[in-house]
């Protein structure tokens, strides 16, 4: 690899953290058909393996188990889009259903176009941020192709280390979140129990 390939390396890795916001989505309903094209824009590239990003199957399963809301009459809404962001983002690093109780958290005080904006935009400072100064460090510090080599082997390092020690936080939140949601749940339930029953006579 030369330092120009290093170069357009680190700039194809910057070009992918842009994720759209919630106003630069189509403010249109849209087809299936669309919905994989838009969603495939969205996240070209990913992931570099060339596993398939998204399908119909894929779609219709994260419907059947409540991910998504129901497409009305086929077409698909803004929601649909920003939530299959999310969970094409994720998905290699949490379970889908994790994914969806995360997604659920968060709307309980934020509305869909917060929590897109809020990914979006945390997504974007850490990736873009990550892959710049690495970018940096490497026109610094670089003087062959062996040490060209060794940063890029430094840069899947430091990487992989943010992404386990993240991975780790994000499950013991949601730990967390599905503890008090449980709670919450047999509370309401006790609750309902409670009104259902008769007064006692005296």
């Amino acid at each position: 690899m030369t330092f120009s390939d290093y170069e357009k390396f680190f700039e194809e890795q910057s070009n992918r953290c842009n994720l759209p916001t919630w106003d630069e989505l189509p403010d249109i309903e849209v087809y299936m058909d669309q919905v994989i094209t838009l969603i495939n824009r969205y996240i070209g590239g990913m992931p570099p393996d060339g596993d398939t990003l998204i399908t119909s199957s894929m779609i219709n399963n994260y419907v059947k188990n409540g991910i998504l809301p129901c497409p009305v009459k086929k077409r698909y809404s803004r929601t649909h889009l920003s939530r299959l962001i999310i969970i094409c983002i994720l998905k290699p690093v949490l379970p889908i259903t994790a994914i969806g109780t995360l997604i659920d958290s968060l709307l309980k005080t934020r509305t869909e176009k917060e929590v897109l904006n809020f990914f979006c935009e945390h997504y974007k400072e850490t990736f873009c941020a990550t892959a710049k100064n690495l970018s940096r460090y490497t026109q610094n510090t670089a003087q062959s192709e062996n040490e060209i080599m060794e940063i890029l082997s430094l840069a899947a390092m430091h990487s992989a280390a943010i992404s386990g020690g993240s991975k780790f936080l994000a499950e013991s939140a949601l730990s967390e979140i599905c503890k008090a949601t449980d709670t919450e749940d047999d509370t309401k339930s006790n609750n309902k129990k409670t009104a259902r029953k008769e007064p006692s006579e005296e």
